[in-house]
């Protein structure tokens, strides 16, 4: 399992839901690129932010709307 952080790369308002550049989490997972990675980060921006990501968009186009870093 690998820790992961990641951040927003833009400002995004879609389906009511607002996400601002520079918003991070941080999830651990074996592969970032999974369904249950992506579950995983959905979830974690609902519990630091309180905000549905799954409905701005996001994660369908990850490489272009989010940084992900390896931390360990």
């Amino acid at each position: 399992m690998s820790l992961f952080r990641v951040t927003t790369k833009r400002q995004v308002l879609s389906n009511g839901v607002r996400v601002e550049k520079g918003m991070s989490v941080e999830v651990v997972t074996n592969s970032i690129q999974t369904a249950e990675a992506k579950q995983k980060i959905a979830d974690a921006f609902k519990q630091k932010y309180g905000i549905d990501i799954n409905k701005t968009g996001v994660l369908s186009a990850m490489s272009i709307n989010l940084d992900i870093q390896k931390v360990s």
